[in-house]
């Protein structure tokens, strides 16, 4: 083997907590369940159709539903003792890198039971684990009570926003919109051999952890002009900048067997447990994607379980151990790990942006 990761201590994995009670358990839904979804929206949305006011769930059926589904959007549902009495719609915001979630419907007969915290928490929990910035809905204005719901789950009212009607008919509608972020706006952008003082700093950053331990990492050993070489030849490297600060990078390759595989993928430590390194990882299977690669790979040092454990999460698996000889001469057992794009994209992969409608 090669390459080496080894990356710096990972990033604390978020732990799903959505609210349980006996006999209750959210389940995501298939474009096979459909009519679960349509039939409980229909019911919950139905006191709110007038003659001078309508959501539209009215005019949505399983198919359409279902080809939603299919097509990158999710569902959710609340069950009680097995039988479906709340559902959420959810899809990622490409251009916000939130999780938008609407069509939060749960039965009349059903009310009061805090089904709708139980979906919000679930869906919270579920867009930290996949490494999204945050969560985002909009409520109508007439309906803006429904404010105080999702301030309880700390979403702030961003005011007014005006949004094209999924209809097509041109016309746009009015809404109140709300967001929830744990991760600052960001861009990632890649780097050329121009950037190889950014590069080598933030590696510097964060692989010093590394010093003072029998196994002090290569990447300490990489220059300006290594790096640069680098950069000028067959490998590239990607950023993440904040404010225009670079707070995390990682170096990639194409492979003989068409993969993409990472390396030194560095988070710069006062930036660490914000889900950078996630983030990385998404773009890099959108990005083998894009290429029509077969997957995306990397080595990590056999020694580090959360590292490993934090790859897993993200698609990759275990495919190989081997022996790695550092930069600095020293050694090291190392795991190689894969996740194939025949699988699919895993959840937190760059998607194609979906609208935000009410």
């Amino acid at each position: 083997m090669t390459t080496s990761t080894e990356n710096p201590a990972p990033e604390p994995q978020p732990e799903p907590s959505p609210r349980e009670a006996d006999g209750v358990r959210i389940v995501e839904l298939t474009a096979d369940e459909a009519s679960t979804v349509r039939t409980v929206m229909q019911a919950a949305f139905a006191e709110y159709t007038t003659p001078d006011f309508s959501y539209g769930t009215e005019d949505e059926t399983d198919a359409s539903i279902a080809e939603e589904l299919r097509s990158g959007g999710r569902a959710i549902a609340v069950l009680e003792h097995g039988d479906p009495v709340a559902v959420a719609k959810l899809h990622p915001e490409e251009r916000t890198g939130l999780l938008y979630f609407w069509r939060v419907a749960v039965l009349p007969s059903r009310r009061g039971r805090g089904h709708a915290d139980r979906m919000i928490d679930w869906i919270t929990a579920t867009a930290r684990a996949e490494g999204y910035d945050g969560i985002a809905c909009n409520v109508v204005p007439r309906h803006r009570g429904l404010v105080a719901v999702y301030a309880r789950h700390g979403m702030a009212d961003l005011g007014e926003v005006t949004v094209p009607l999924h209809s097509g008919t041109g016309d746009d509608i009015t809404l109140v919109r709300l967001e929830r972020r744990w991760r600052p706006p960001h861009e990632v952008r890649e780097l050329g051999p121009d950037d190889a003082a950014v590069l080598r700093d933030v590696l510097q950053d964060a692989f010093a952890q590394y010093e003072h331990t029998e196994a002090p990492s290569g990447a300490m050993l990489e220059t300006v002009d290594s790096l640069r070489e680098d950069l000028a030849g067959r490998m590239r490297a990607v950023s993440i900048l904040v404010e225009g600060r670079v707070v995390a990078a990682m170096k990639l390759r194409v492979t003989r067997d068409r993969a993409l595989e990472m390396s030194r993928v560095a988070v710069i430590v006062d930036e660490r447990g914000r889900g950078w390194a996630r983030l990385l990882v998404g773009w890099a299977w959108g990005e083998a994607e894009r290429l029509g690669l077969r997957a995306v790979g990397c080595t990590v040092r056999a020694e580090e379980a959360g590292l490993i454990a934090m790859y897993e999460h993200l698609g990759l698996a275990v495919t190989a151990h081997g022996v790695h000889q550092s930069l600095t001469g020293r050694p090291h057992q190392v795991v190689q790990m894969r996740g194939r794009l025949a699988a699919g994209l895993p959840a937190g992969a760059v998607r194609p942006e979906r609208r935000s409608d009410s």
